[in-house]
């Protein structure tokens, strides 16, 4: 059977786009694109507007435009806007609470914006309760860092997919214990803990959406989103912006995962991720009566593609109660995620970040450019690396094309450079590929300098 064509796999972008990819599968690399035609240097084959998630460092938020991620180099001048203020209220009441009669100011979204624009598209996108759990979660941060880390137990050489299916196992049999899941509500995160919960959180926020099927966007939501990708030179349905450019949470989670690898990397990660699964479980969970465990899909999970979980080990969840959702401290109803926090959603959105994100780095790109922070696009995800790409990616805002950099045969396979490995040695390209991709490259480029290193020594 022929490979089918972008038009028929939902590849999103303009159609001239679309006719230019087709996707094949192998055993050994996955999904991988190819030129469907003779392609000319300088063609745009792919373009996706918004990642699914994403995360800023926290370092950089107040620097860094939430929409469309403009950074000047640390000034802060041109951020206009931050959270909701002045969507919902003139004055910022969504950033105050009443607290034993007095008003006071509530901890922030971590959201800075542009101008009214660049806040109207986000909100239009990601809605406004999610700027409310971005608060709800950003209370959990801790307010000053520790200055004395405790040691890990765990060692590279000690991480094991066992080691690691104990140590959710645990979680799971704590999370029984009421007691014990009244404490997680109070548990804080350090820096990176919390941005990477942020990072978990939106995934799930977008996981629930599609659960609910219920976020259906207004004609404002449409028309600021249109308005967002003229202001970005996409194509003007505003709902490709809106949906995430064609992306879901099966397209989101059946990208290679890389758990074992990324923890035998940084042995540490394992404790950080139980912390936030905790955190999110304590925060965001609707009833901690109705329990959600990290085990196959029971009878009871009608719907569900049993072939792709056992494949892919996880799955969105399936809804306990009536989805009632909870209320903040500032009296705002919060979704109720309780039926999307699952062990299994949250070490699969763990899993899918090493070797498929996309660093968020400050353009245009030198050698002294800033890494703002790391995304993730599933349909860019496909594309494989080679040391001398024949596809470049660019950023715009906070979206991705990708251009051809020569001529590309029909049915040449499209590649792309992970990281900046083209500009590095072999043995320097080796290294940076196996520490932060987990592979071997052996493309053409690194068969020819390899056996020209050989020769020299």
């Amino acid at each position: 059977m022929s490979p089918a064509k972008c038009a028929s796999t939902n590849i999103p972008g303009p159609r001239h786009e679309n006719d230019l990819l087709y996707i094949k599968t192998d055993v050994h690399t996955g999904r991988t694109y190819h030129a469907t035609d003779d392609i000319p240097v300088g063609s745009t084959v792919l373009r996706a507007s918004t990642p699914y998630t994403y995360t800023i460092w926290k370092q950089f938020r107040n620097e860094v435009c939430a929409e469309c991620w403009r950074y000047e180099g640390g000034r802060r001048t041109f951020l206009k806007q931050r959270d909701d203020i002045g969507v919902t209220n003139p004055a910022g009441g969504a950033n105050r609470m009443i607290r034993n009669g007095t008003r006071v100011e509530t901890i922030g979204a971590g959201l800075w914006f542009c101008d009214e624009g660049c806040q109207g598209a986000w909100i239009a996108r990601e809605g406004m309760e999610t700027i409310t759990l971005f608060r709800v979660l950003e209370e959990a941060r801790r307010k000053k860092e520790e200055g004395k880390k405790k040691p890990n137990p765990l060692e590279a050489a000690q991480i094991t997919a066992d080691i690691v299916d104990q140590a959710w196992t645990m979680v799971c049999d704590k999370e029984k214990n009421l007691k014990e899941r009244k404490k997680w509500r109070n548990l804080q995160l350090d820096n990176f803990e919390t941005d990477m919960a942020r990072y978990v959180l939106l995934a799930l926020i977008h996981l629930r959406r599609e659960l609910e099927e219920a976020w259906i966007p207004s004609q404002n939501q449409q028309t600021q989103a249109t308005d967002a990708c003229i202001r970005r030179n996409l194509p003007t349905d505003g709902r490709h912006d809106l949906r995430f450019w064609g992306a879901t949470w099966n397209d989101f989670t059946t990208l290679q995962h890389n758990e074992l690898n990324h923890l035998r990397t940084y042995p540490k990660l394992l404790e950080d991720q139980i912390r936030i699964y905790k955190v999110l479980k304590g925060r965001f969970a609707e009833s901690n009566s109705s329990m959600s465990d990290h085990k196959p899909v029971g009878p009871a999970d009608e719907g569900v593609n049993r072939e792709e979980e056992q494949n892919h080990g996880a799955r969105p969840g399936h809804h306990q109660g009536d989805g009632i959702g909870k209320t903040a401290d500032n009296g705002d109803m919060l979704m109720d995620l309780g039926s999307a926090i699952t062990i299994d959603n949250v070490r699969a959105i763990f899993s899918v970040d090493p070797g498929n994100s996309f660093g968020i780095w400050e353009v245009p790109l030198t050698e002294e450019s800033e890494c703002l922070g790391f995304a993730v696009y599933p349909r860019p995800s496909f594309f494989n690396h080679h040391c001398s790409p024949n596809v470049n990616k660019e950023r715009y805002g906070r979206g991705l094309a990708f251009v051809t950099t020569r001529s590309v045969r029909a049915g040449e396979e499209l590649c792309i450079s992970y990281g900046h490995a083209e500009g590095m040695g072999w043995r320097q390209r080796q290294k940076e590929l196996r520490e932060g991709w987990f592979f071997e490259c052996s493309c053409g480029k690194c068969i020819v300098d390899m056996s020209t290193v050989d020769e020299g020594t």
